[in-house]
């Protein structure tokens, strides 16, 4: 350069006279030589300060100082460096001008002219000249020189992208000498140059800095493979310190240096940059290689970084694991997981599901899946499954899925939707869960539970069978009247054990009919007096077996519900029933009703045995009884008379309520009938006349194949003053019809052979002048042998055994010839 520099600076004219901008007259120097010399040494001093400069500042400082030292006809000279944004310059160097002064400003913003030209150069990326009127404020630059032109040139380093300008102030000399201009270019280089080698000298230190201090491994190697750069982390990584001059054959095990080394050579080869996952020690690294060029377009070697993906891989392997152990769990459930996108279409399905239905995963996609439902539940499921995507809902349904066996298999899917942080439903999982044994379990329980009601029934009828003619022997031993007080005490026993026996028959049947939604109530119109004296007629004989006392207690104007009257007997009866039971000998029993404004309320107390506290909440259960409720008293009967109380008076629409101080102190038991069960009493309402006994003479012909059941009940009859025959099956039934022509008839139905119903038909097809009243009379008390025996023409259903206020019944309800003529 210097040279060229000396070329430049003897290029230098004859002195001349001219002026400068305020026309003042100046000398131009004479002397070429000794202005050559001067540029030269200009030019060194600026290059001696650039080798310690370590920022542009320093640097641009020195540049103003050595021009400042050694002017070379320069007034002044202003250094602007640009932003990193390139929105505006920045002023770091200056000399001849003030700071301050408004023709040197701090900072230039490059959308807006100036008074130097500074955009116009950027623009053109070559020097211009500034418009003479900049010069006109200026004060006296550096040794008094008066600036007569002024030019601004472009830094430019590298890649022709200017960095800053330098604006120089000239005196009339300098302006006129024609090498100013090639020395001006000659300085702004070496202040470029300068910029460049600072500029390098930082990235070099700050690259050094961010190499060894980041948290990858970096690293250079040569063609040969031997490490020429290893930061921090690439010792780490292969375990070693003297890395540097080494290759990995050296630093590694065979294998993996062999597979290092292959990956090196494929970056170079394809002239592209690679990534490689390798294990190195105990840890997992991502590899990303680049070929390191040569500026002859040739290669180095490689260049690259090692991120450390270990806590990556385990989570991956975690994840794994999970999935894994999630797949087991799905597929241990039968017909395993599935899962679904945010539109309800399936993505995935378990193996084993597939397997059951002998679908491909494509085939099971979307709605595939339906094509193997049962067609009674295509429809039906889809349109619910559409519906549960629409709105969110919990999936939940059973269906049934042919399987390869070409069987149907009942499925339950159940799922739930899962949503993002905003609550979007962005996919579905669920499960298939087999409940075939469960469907066959019900099938079973239902099976069974038929034939434990067919049980109960056959139980029933075979358990009446015998307490008919039981209870008709006694009744009619009573009529003829008992000898003495041993006949009369063996009477009283049996005729208690019969009532027992016939009552837990009747309520094991009820609890059974109420389970299964049999039973029905017949809601009628009665007064609740009346109820309470059936009851207690009903209860009496327990009540005055263990010598009680019972103290009665009814409101004094009559009041009508609307219940079943049976039922409700029933209620009242097994709560004196229960207390009779445990309360000992010789104790007190209380029955209450009253009525308010939240309903009618029966109370049955007693001084019994009582209930302790932790059972009070269970005495209603089914098959309760407690062992005598605390631990004293008897625990006789089925333990189902309270439990039929609280369902009957659940369907009525009241409940029952238990209450004792404790074992020993008694008990109190409260049924509660809502006030909507009160009836209004008619205005003309007028009390009800008794009905008078009837004591005409009836026709009745007993139909039983049972000959102790008929024989005695038409030995009852014949005491009560009527007329009976016997038939011991459906055929004999028909002929007496004919040849007596009873105005009753008791048709057993249960008869081999012909039955009572056929027998029934027969009779009714007969050419009678009367036809009789026919009361079945059976041990199987169901709804449907109820219909069936209507149908056929049986006009009451009586259940056995019939006792005598039951037989009176039927009898006054039964018109004669006398009464169909009159």
């Amino acid at each position: 350069m210097l040279p060229d520099v000396e070329k430049v600076c003897a290029n230098s004219d004859a002195p001349w006279d001219r002026r400068d901008h305020r026309g003042e007259r100046v000398m131009i120097e004479a002397d070429a030589g000794q202005s050559a010399d001067r540029r030269l040494a200009l030019l060194r001093d600026i290059a001696d300060g650039y080798a310690t400069s370590t920022q542009w500042s320093q640097l641009s400082e020195r540049t103003a100082q050595a021009i400042g030292a050694t002017p070379c006809g320069i007034a002044f000279v202003l250094i602007y460096i640009i932003d990193p944004l390139r929105t505006r310059l920045s002023l770091i160097g200056s000399a001849g001008i003030p700071l301050g002064h408004a023709a040197a400003p701090q900072t230039i913003a490059l959308d807006r002219d100036d008074a130097w030209s500074i955009r116009a150069t950027l623009s053109a990326r070559r020097a211009q000249e500034a418009p003479g009127a900049a010069l006109r404020e200026l004060p006296l630059g550096i040794d008094g020189r008066s600036a007569g032109s002024a030019v601004t040139i472009p830094i430019t380093p590298v890649h022709d992208e200017p960095w800053g300008v330098m604006v120089f102030g000239l005196d009339a000399v300098a302006s006129a000498d024609p090498g100013t201009r090639t020395f001006l270019d000659l300085l702004a280089a070496q202040v470029s140059g300068g910029l460049a080698r600072v500029a390098m000298t930082s990235n070099r230190s700050m690259l050094a800095t961010l190499g060894l201090t980041a948290p990858a491994a970096i690293f250079l190697k040569d063609l040969a493979g031997r490490y020429a750069f290893a930061n921090t982390m690439t010792c780490e990584m292969l375990g070693r310190l003297d890395v540097i001059g080494r290759t990995d054959a050296e630093l590694l095990e065979p294998k993996l240096a062999e597979r290092l080394a292959a990956q090196d050579r494929a970056v170079v080869a394809r002239n592209g940059s690679a990534q490689f996952e390798e294990r190195i020690g105990d840890r997992h690294y991502l590899l990303i290689k680049f070929p390191w060029p040569n500026p002859d377009g040739g290669f180095i070697g490689v260049y690259g970084v090692a991120i450390d993906i270990s806590a990556r891989k385990h989570i991956e392997e975690t994840l794994r694991n999970s999935e894994r152990q999630y797949r087991a769990i799905g597929e241990s459930i039968d017909y395993g997981v599935w899962v679904c996108d945010g539109r309800g279409r399936n993505v995935y399905t378990s193996d084993s599901f597939l397997k059951l239905t002998g679908m491909t995963q494509e085939e099971c996609s979307d709605l595939g899946w339906g094509s193997v439902l049962h067609p009674d539940d295509v429809d039906a499921t889809l349109a619910a499954w559409q519906a549960c995507v629409e709105s969110g809902a919990l999936w939940d349904r059973e269906h049934r899925i042919k399987g390869v066996d070409g069987e149907y298999h009942h499925v339950l899917a159940r799922g739930v939707p899962v949503r993002d942080a905003t609550g979007a439903i962005v996919s579905w999982a669920g499960i298939n869960l087999d409940i075939s044994n469960i469907k066959e379990a019900e099938a079973a329980l239902r099976e069974a539970d038929r034939r434990k009601d067919d049980f109960l029934s056959l139980l029933a009828h075979e358990l009446r069978n015998p307490l008919a003619p039981i209870r008709s022997s006694l009744e009619a031993m009573n009529l003829r009247g008992l000898r003495d007080d041993v006949q009369r005490h063996a009477h009283d026993v049996i005729s208690r054990q019969v009532a027992s026996l016939v009552r837990m028959v009747d309520d094991l049947l009820d609890v059974a009919r109420i389970t299964h939604g049999k039973l029905s109530l017949q809601i009628e119109v009665v007064e609740i007096g009346r109820v309470v004296e059936e009851a207690i007629e009903t209860a009496r004989p327990y009540i005055d077996e263990m010598g009680h006392s019972l103290d009665v207690f009814i409101p004094t104007e009559p009041v009508l519900v609307n219940v079943d009257p049976v039922r409700l007997t029933q209620v009242v009866a097994n709560l004196l029933s229960n207390s009779a039971k445990y309360t000992p000998s010789g104790g007190h029993i209380e029955l209450r009703a009253s009525v308010s404004s939240d309903g009618v309320e029966i109370a049955v107390c007693d001084n019994g045995v009582g209930i302790a506290p932790d059972l009070q909440h269970s005495v209603f259960e089914l098959f309760s009884q407690h062992h005598g409720r605390g631990g004293v008293g008897s625990a006789s009967g089925l333990g189902i008379g309270l439990a039929l109380v609280r369902d009957l008076m659940e369907m009525h629409g009241g409940n029952v309520r238990a209450h004792s101080a404790g074992v020993g102190r008694g008990s109190t038991f409260t049924v509660t009938l809502p006030a909507s069960s009160i009836a209004a009493r008619p205005k003309d309402a007028r009390p009800l006349r008794a009905v008078q006994s009837d004591t005409a003479r009836r026709r009745v012909l007993v139909v039983d194949d049972n000959v102790d059941a008929a024989e005695s009940m038409a030995a009852l009859l014949h005491l009560l003053g009527h007329d009976a025959q016997i038939a011991n099956d459906g055929r004999a039934a028909i002929e007496r019809a004919q040849r007596f022509e009873p105005d009753l008839i008791l048709m057993d139905l249960g008869m081999p052979g012909m039955d009572g119903m056929q027998a029934t038909m027969r009779i009714r097809a007969l050419p009678l002048q009367h036809q009789p009243t026919i009361a079945a009379v059976t041990g199987w008390n169901q709804e449907a042998s109820r219909a069936e025996a209507r149908n056929a023409g049986i006009d009451l259903h009586v259940v056995k055994p019939i006792d005598v206020p039951g037989l009176q019944r039927i009898l006054r309800a039964v018109r004669t010839r006398a009464d169909v003529a009159r």
